[in-house]
């Protein structure tokens, strides 16, 4: 049962606070092991420059927004230690409660708050952090002030608090329309009983949730900072054996030796491929088929070779081109570039160097002059996907290839397991989540980069030092004394996109003008007669046969089954649908009709459930506007140079504010659009649609 407090009928003396005592390397601290949570409830004002009233968002048109100046103000708070919540209505509140929980409760506490970075934005008008820890500006991992840590509880769970409680089948749910955000609040104003409720059961959610953390890791002290470090610290678990020692060092002299080689490494990285093929664009098409990769990302990190020495510098030969027992990164120059694919391949953002140009919404269709550095796996593709004249090497590097340890490669198959055969099995639910959440994070946990700017904190403001020699060497020397917590290398997260993306555009490849869409490791492509995904699968588990031998495991390691018996072969092609109707207008926006004639659709960054504002699929179309209704988007604008000003002059609940620092949100419509580069390229592509011939495309189009 839980227990609801104002602060000013705070028991905390009738509470009996649990410590732990924490052992380290040559320290030992007793700690607080209670549940500690916070929240907070904010309001958003709006200044004219036409008017000297505060008003609440009213829905006028954005140009007022954009002469407005922006306000926010916390008007309630919520603190929770285990199951008892305390609330309060400012934040010089909330400071004095923490300097009265200081007294009964001296040793370090670590307090939870989720989305840390909206809080972080508020709290600072009263708390001065002693040490603040981001990998980026405006978002706090972790800060600390005095005995207290304040830990972003978003980065442990990657989930929303909605979906925390739904996932995790928590006692308690995040009430949802209790709370209407236009309305302005003071901390004068009178709440309700269920605009109350709606507060304690966003920290009740929390403690739930976080109980399932501290039973699975014993003490609060040992949860990990972030959902990738969950994983880490198993893998961790698993590598420090002795068969896995020379593997850890070997990994340890990965590390790069210098900026240059780090900076190389990253400018070869690539992400996902998301794009919308051109020629069919801004068309409603008919019978499209989806296939989805299953588990693309952990296919290739069990299946394929990685750099496993150092990048050496050398002269390209016959030796190193197409052959799987070296990785290699070349850097070059070309002229004359031109696509000869219906999709295009190279993104903008990744070259170096570029002249005459021209783009397919981010992705270069032709140019004069490229310089870019590649993957040997994404110059292979390079090559397939465009013609080019004068290819001068400008750099090249060459690494031997290793698979990947057999004890990470044997976590991931029983990660992999797990999530297939316990699906649906509700005694089993907690083993499925994680091995669900595990598998998803094990290719994020490869590419962490711990060689970054630094983002510091100081005076109320944000500043980064970005990476140069001297802080780089300071980070590698400190990489460099973590053999225990090594087991891979920044060069293998480079190598396993590009795997993944090569995949992927063997599909693309194979079926090209009849691809509709694709997003990392899904085809959406007009219905045809092909017999590549067939094909592919049987190749894949030819492969993964393969690998099994070697590895010393059951074949079937590859291929679970679920609980009714059916087989999910990791890494083929599987069928994800079928859609009667589909319209794209760009990565990350599509939608379609289902074979229940139901419409669907996918916007970045507005809700699936927008999709009611539309009548049909023709409706989604360049300058459709969502409402704010429908949208259900907030426009979030970090302020740091508030100036003192009357909440609700004249009324009741006036309150006088002199905080600087605030985030105010402003509901806004998202409108759908293609600009005007990129519909110019779809009008030049889409007069082409009768020509099939890549070649005769190359010639006509470019």
């Amino acid at each position: 049962m839980s227990y609801m407090y104002n602060i000013r009928d705070s028991p905390l003396s009738e509470i009996v606070f649990q410590t732990y005592y924490f052992k380290k390397k040559n320290r030992a601290d007793i700690v607080n092991d209670d549940i500690m949570c916070f929240d907070i409830e904010t309001s958003s004002g709006f200044l004219h420059k036409d008017s000297n009233t505060l008003e609440p968002y009213l829905g006028k048109s954005k140009k007022y927004y954009e002469d407005c100046k922006k306000f926010a103000i916390c008007y309630v708070w919520q603190f929770s230690i285990n199951d008892n919540v305390f609330w309060g209505r400012t934040l010089e509140d909330f400071k004095e409660f923490l300097q009265e929980l200081e007294y009964y409760e001296p040793h370090k506490k670590i307090i939870y708050i989720h989305n840390f970075s909206f809080e972080f934005q508020f709290l600072i008008n009263v708390l001065q952090f002693d040490y603040v820890f981001a990998r980026q500006a405006r978002k706090p991992l972790f800060a600390e002030w005095g005995t207290y840590q304040f830990r972003c509880s978003y980065f442990l769970t990657n989930m929303s608090l909605a979906v925390w409680a739904e996932q995790r089948k928590l006692r308690v749910k995040k009430l949802v329309g209790n709370l209407d955000y236009t309305v302005l609040r003071t901390p004068k104003t009178v709440l309700t009983d269920k605009e109350l409720a709606y507060c304690f059961n966003d920290i009740l959610v929390m403690y739930f949730g976080l109980l399932q953390y501290k039973e699975k890791y014993g003490h609060i002290i040992d949860i990990p900072f972030t959902q990738t470090g969950e994983v880490r610290k198993e893998v961790i678990e698993r590598m420090n054996v002795s068969s896995e020692y020379k593997y850890r060092k070997r990994c340890l002299k990965l590390i790069p030796e210098t900026i240059e080689d780090y900076s190389l490494l990253c400018d070869c990285f690539m992400g996902g491929y998301t794009h919308s093929n051109a020629v069919h664009t801004d068309i409603v098409l008919d019978n499209i088929c989806s296939k989805d990769i299953s588990s693309s990302y952990p296919t290739v990190m069990c299946l394929e070779k990685y750099p496993m020495t150092y990048f050496e510098e050398t002269i390209p030969c016959d030796d190193y081109f197409n052959n799987d027992n070296y990785s290699y990164i070349i850097t070059f120059d070309v002229e004359h570039l031109r696509s000869k694919r219906w999709n295009t391949w190279l993104s903008f953002s990744k070259c170096a160097k570029i002249k005459g140009y021209s783009l397919d919404n981010g992705r270069v269709l032709k140019a004069d002059f490229v310089q870019l550095s590649l993957t040997n796996i994404d110059y292979e593709m390079f090559q397939l996907c465009y013609d080019f004249e004068n290819l001068n090497i400008i750099d090249f590097r060459v690494s031997s290839n290793d698979y990947l340890s057999p004890t990470f490669v044997k976590y991931i198959l029983e990660l992999y397991g797990n999530k297939t055969t316990l699906k649906g099995i509700e005694e089993q639910e907690p083993l499925y989540m994680k091995s669900k959440q595990y598998v998803n994070s094990m290719y994020g946990m490869m590419v962490t980069k711990n060689i970054t700017d630094t983002i510091e904190f100081e005076e109320d403001r944000w500043k980064k030092e970005l990476l140069n020699e001297n802080s780089f060497y300071t980070k590698i020397s400190s990489e460099k004394k973590k053999l225990s917590k090594t087991f891979g290398a920044f060069q293998f997260g480079v190598w396993v996109t590009a795997y993944a993306r090569r995949n992927l555009w063997q599909g693309i490849l194979a079926l090209d003008y009849n691809v509709a869409y694709c997003d990392t490791d899904s085809i959406k492509y007009i219905d045809c007669d092909t017999d590549f995904f067939e094909s592919y699968n049987k190749e894949i588990e030819r492969r993964e046969n393969m690998r099994a031998d070697m590895l010393g495991i059951h074949r079937d390691k590859f291929c679970p089954m679920d609980k009714n018996g059916i087989p999910h072969r990791l890494g083929i092609f599987d069928d994800d649908g079928q859609y009667k109707k589909f319209k794209t207008l760009g990565a990350k926006k599509y939608c379609y009709v289902d074979n229940d004639n139901k419409l669907h659709m996918t916007v970045s960054g507005v809700r699936k459930n927008a999709v009611s504002q539309l009548h049909d699929i023709d409706d989604f179309k360049d300058g459709t506007v969502f409402d704010v209704e429908h949208a259900q988007k907030l426009l979030m604008s970090y302020i740091d140079d508030m100036t003192p000003i009357v909440w609700n002059k004249g009324q009741y609940d006036e309150f006088h504010s002199k905080y600087q620092h605030g985030i105010c949100a402003q509901p806004t419509t998202y409108s759908l659009g293609i600009t005007d580069d990129y519909d110019s390229i779809l009008t030049m592509v889409q007069n082409k649609r009768g020509v099939t011939s890549i070649f005769e495309r190359e010639t006509e189009i470019l």
